[in-house]
C-alpha cells in the first residue's frame, strides 16, 4: 500500500479533527471557553449527582426459574417486612432474653412500632449452647431504602446499651446494602488518595514538565466528569448499577490519560522536529486523531459486548465503559488541542526535569530491546509463549460464585454478624432454598398422589450431605400416610394446627401451589450451595413418581446464584465471538493486514489467560491471603467476564499505538526489521509508561475493601503489566521477525 492511499484511509477523521485543530490555532481561548462552560454545565447539574440515580444491585436473572419462583412466592404466601437482624454472642456464661432486651431499649424507643422477635418467641434462634442468639428486628412502616439508611443509627443505639460479655452485630440484607455503599466509598476515596500521588510521580518522570504532567490528569478528571453526566442521563431511562460509580473512576483516569499521552507525545516530537506549535499541532492531530480513533473503537467493541449479557450489572458496565471512551475521544481530540497550543513550548519546562525525562524515557534502550529479540527471535518466541501458558494453567480450576455478604471485608460488621450466625446456626439459615410446587388445572396439592410426591421429595431432600434441615409436612405429620395427611387438609373443620400448616404449604393460592423450605449446611451463595441445586434439579427432582404432573420450581439466594451464572456464562462465548470478529475487521482496515489483526488477539487472549492463572493463584487458591487479607474462595461470577471485555478493550491502545508506528515506518523503508526496531524504539518508552500509570491506577483499587473491585482492579493491574512489557517488548518483535513480510499481507499488495 503506498502513502498516498494510506492517507486517504480515514480522511474523513483526518478532515474532522484537522479542523478543530486548526479552530484551535486560530482561537483557542474561544475553544476552552465554550468547551469548559459546557463541561462545567454537565458536571454541575449531573455529574455531581449521578450516584444518586444509581440503584442497588441484586444480581437477579429476570424470568430465570428461581425469579419466578421468588414472584410466586411473593404472591401467595406473606413476605417479610424490612427488617434487620441483630447477632448476639456470649462468650463466657449463657445468653439471655434480658441481657438482648436490654442492649435493644434504645432502638425500641427511637423505633416504638418496630417488632422484634426475640429466642423467647422463636426458640431456634438461640443455640444449644447458649452462646449465640440473634433478634429480628421488623420495621413494618418503612421500606427497604429507609431501614437501610437507618443502620448506622441503629448500631450506635445498641453500642450505647452495651452488657458486659455481650458482643453484638447488626446485619441482615439491608445492612449489608449499606455496608456495600459505605465500602465502595471508602474505596473510591482510598484508591484516588493512594493511586494519583504515584501518577503524578510517573508523569513527571515521563514528560519532565509540570504542565506536560498536569495535562494529562486534567482530561482524565473531565473524562470521569463527562463521562458519570452521560450515564445519569441513562439512568433515566434503564437501570444503572452502584457498582458502575468506582468503575467509571477507574477506567475514567487510565483511559483519559492514555489518549492524552498519545497525541501529547507525538505534538512534543513535532515540536523537537523544529515545527512551529501551530504546524506541530496540526501534524500531531493528523496522525494521533486516526490512531485515537480506531483504538477508541476496538475498546468500544469490547465494552459493547457487556451490554448483550441479560443482566443489569453487566449492561451497566457495558453502558459505564462506552461512556467513557466517547468522553475520552471527546475531550482528547475537541478540548486538549487547543489546551495544547496555549501550553506550547512550556510542556518542557522546567528544562532540568525534562532533560532527566529524556534519559529516564529515552528510545535508545527500546531499539536495543528490539534488535536483541530479533536476533533471537526463535527461542524468545518459544520461551515467551511457554511462559504465558504456565501462567494461564491454574485457568483450567477457575470456579465462580455470587459473592453475597463475602463481598464485604471481613471488619464489615454485616459481614461479621452474618458469619457469627452461620457459626451457631449453620451458613444456610438466611439463604434458604425454596420447592415452589404448581399442579395442573383442577387438581390441588392437597389430593393423595401429589401428597404422596411431595413426601418422597421432602424424604430424598433429608438424605442429601448438604441439607440441614427441611421445613415440610414430616413437621406437623411425622408418621401419617399420604392419605391420612389429605383427609387432614380437606377437612371442613381443621384444628388450628392443620389450618397452620395448611396456610404455610399452600398459602393464599388455594391449594394451586405448595412451597417446601430446605435449609443447607452451605451458605447459599458458596459454589457448594449452588451446585447442590443443579443437583437437585437435574438428579432428585426428576426420579420422584408423578412429579412430572406438576411444575416444580426451585428458587432462593442458591437458585438465583446458579440461575446467574448459567445465564451470564451461556451467552458469554458468542460475545466472545462478536466481539472478536469485529476487533478483527476493525484492526485489518485499520492496518491493511490480515496477518497483524490474528496475531493481535491471539496475544490479547494469552495475557487475558495469564491474568486469570494469578486471579485463581492468589484469590481461589489463597495464594495471596497475606497480601489482600482474603480467605480463599470462588472468584466472583462477574470478574472473569468483566476482566475479559475491560483488557480486551484496554491493550488494543498499545497494539494499535505500537504497530501504527510500526507501519508507519515500514511504508518508508519497507524493511520489517528496521521498522519494528525503529517502532518500538519511538513508541516503548510512552507504552510502558501509560501501561505503568494504568496499574498504579488499577492496582489502588487491588487492595480495595469489596472484593469484586479488588479481584477487578488486580485483574486488570496484572493483565496491562504482562501486555505492556512481555507481550510488546518480547512476542511482537519476536513474532513481526519471524513472519517477515507476511505481516503485510493483504489481497493485491504488490509487496507479497
Amino acid at each position: 500500500m503506498t502513502k498516498s492511499e494510506n492517507q486517504k484511509q480515514g480522511g474523513l477523521l483526518r478532515s474532522l479533527f484537522l479542523s478543530v485543530a486548526r479552530l484551535s490555532v486560530r482561537s483557542p481561548f474561544f475553544v476552552l471557553v465554550i468547551a469548559f462552560l459546557l463541561v462545567a454545565y454537565v458536571a454541575v447539574f449531573y455529574s455531581f449527582n449521578a450516584q444518586k440515580e444509581f440503584t442497588f444491585t441484586n444480581f437477579v436473572i429476570k424470568d430465570s426459574e428461581s425469579d419466578i419462583a421468588a414472584n410466586l412466592i411473593g404472591e401467595n404466601f406473606p413476605t417479610s417486612r424490612p427488617s434487620l437482624v441483630v447477632a448476639f454472642e456470649r462468650t463466657e456464661g449463657l445468653l439471655t432474653n434480658e441481657e438482648m432486651a436490654s442492649m435493644l431499649t434504645r432502638v425500641k424507643k427511637e423505633f416504638p412500632s418496630s417488632r422484634m422477635i426475640f429466642p423467647s418467641e422463636n426458640p431456634s434462634a438461640i443455640s444449644e449452647d447458649k452462646k449465640g442468639a440473634y433478634v429480628v428486628i421488623e420495621f413494618p412502616d418503612k421500606e427497604n431504602s429507609e431501614v437501610r439508611a437507618e443502620v448506622e443509627h441503629v448500631r450506635t443505639l445498641i453500642k450505647e446499651r452495651e452488657v458486659g460479655g455481650v458482643s453484638a452485630f447488626v446485619t441482615g440484607g439491608s445492612a449489608i446494602g449499606h455496608d456495600i455503599d459505605v465500602v465502595n466509598e471508602k474505596d473510591l476515596a482510598g484508591a484516588e488518595t493512594g493511586a494519583l500521588p504515584t501518577v503524578v510521580l510517573i508523569l513527571a518522570v515521563v514528560f519532565g514538565g509540570l504542565f506536560a504532567m498536569f495535562v494529562p490528569m486534567l482530561v482524565g478528571a473531565l473524562t470521569v466528569v463527562l463521562s458519570l453526566g452521560i450515564l445519569y442521563g441513562v439512568a433515566q431511562f434503564t437501570e444503572v448499577s452502584n457498582y458502575v460509580f468506582n468503575v467509571v473512576t477507574m477506567l475514567g483516569l487510565g483511559i483519559g490519560i492514555d489518549y492524552s499521552l498519545f497525541l501529547i507525545t507525538r505534538f512534543r516530537e513535532e515540536l523537537r522536529n523544529g515545527f512551529p506549535k501551530g504546524e506541530a499541532l496540526l501534524r500531531a492531530v493528523s496522525w494521533s486523531s486516526e490512531v485515537i480513533v480506531y483504538s477508541g473503537l476496538t475498546v468500544i467493541v469490547g465494552f459493547s459486548g457487556l451490554l448483550f449479557i441479560p443482566e443489569p450489572f453487566f449492561q451497566s458496565m457495558g453502558m459505564g465503559g462506552v461512556a467513557v471512551v466517547v468522553s475520552a475521544l471527546l475531550i482528547t481530540l475537541f478540548i486538549l488541542p487547543a489546551t495544547l497550543f496555549l501550553v506550547g513550548e512550556k510542556l518542557n519546562y522546567p528544562k532540568f526535569l525534562f532533560r532527566f525525562s529524556q534519559k529516564m524515557t529515552g528510545g535508545k534502550f527500546w531499539g536495543v530491546l528490539s534488535r536483541f529479540v530479533m536476533r533471537r527471535s526463535v527461542p524468545v518466541f518459544l520461551i515467551t509463549i511457554a511462559g504465558l501458558l504456565l501462567l494461564s494453567f491454574p485457568m483450567t480450576k477457575i470456579a465462580t460464585a455470587l459473592p453475597g455478604v463475602s463481598a464485604l471485608p471481613q471488619t464489615s460488621e454485616a459481614r461479621q454478624g452474618y458469619e457469627l450466625i452461620q457459626k451457631y446456626f449453620g451458613g444456610g439459615l438466611f439463604t434458604p432454598t425454596f420447592l415452589v410446587v404448581q399442579v395442573a388445572e383442577g387438581k390441588s396439592v392437597f389430593d393423595e398422589s401429589n401428597i404422596a410426591s411431595l413426601l418422597q421429595v421432602e424424604e430424598k431432600l433429608k438424605g442429601e450431605d448438604e441439607v440441614r434441615r427441611v421445613d415440610g409436612l414430616r413437621l406437623v405429620f411425622p408418621t401419617q400416610s399420604a392419605a391420612e395427611i389429605s383427609r387432614s387438609f380437606q377437612d371442613e373443620n381443621p384444628s388450628e394446627q392443620i389450618k397452620k400448616m395448611r396456610d404455610a404449604v399452600a398459602g393464599s393460592s388455594g391449594g394451586k401451589i405448595a412451597l417446601m423450605r430446605v435449609t443447607l449446611n452451605d451458605d447459599g451463595f458458596t459454589r457448594e450451595a449452588q451446585d447442590f441445586i443443579k443437583h437437585v434439579r437435574s438428579d432428585i427432582l426428576p426420579v420422584v413418581p408423578d412429579l412430572k404432573n406438576m411444575n416444580v420450581l426451585v428458587g432462593g439466594a442458591a437458585a438465583s446464584g446458579r440461575d446467574y451464572n448459567d445465564r451470564i456464562y451461556g451467552a458469554f462465548p458468542g460475545i466472545i465471538a462478536i466481539m472478536l470478529t469485529l476487533t478483527f475487521f476493525i484492526l485489518m482496515f485499520f492496518l491493511r493486514s490480515v496477518v497483524l489483526p490474528l496475531k493481535t488477539i491471539i496475544m490479547n487472549l494469552l495475557a487475558t489467560g495469564a491474568a486469570y492463572g494469578l486471579l485463581v493463584l492468589l484469590f481461589q487458591m489463597g495464594w495471596g491471603n497475606a497480601l489482600f487479607g482474603e480467605t480463599p474462595s470462588a472468584l466472583s461470577s462477574v470478574t472473569p467476564i468483566l476482566l475479559f471485555t475491560f483488557l480486551f478493550g484496554i491493550s488494543m491502545d498499545y497494539e494499535i499505538f505500537l504497530l501504527s508506528r510500526i507501519k508507519e515506518e515500514y511504508e518508508k523503508s519497507g524493511d520489517t526489521t528496521d521498522a519494528v526496531a525503529k517502532g518500538l524504539s519511538a513508541t516503548g518508552g510512552l507504552i510502558t509508561s501509560a501501561a505503568l500509570i494504568m496499574v498504579v491506577v488499577f492496582g489502588a483499587f487491588a487492595f480495595a475493601e469489596g472484593v469484586i473491585i479488588k479481584e477487578i482492579g488486580f485483574g486488570l493491574a496484572a493483565a496491562i503489566l504482562i501486555d505492556a512489557t512481555i507481550i510488546r517488548a518480547l512476542l511482537v518483535p519476536s513474532f513481526m521477525k519471524l513472519a517477515g513480510k507476511w505481516n503485510w499481507w493483504w489481497p493485491g499488495n504488490p509487496k507479497i
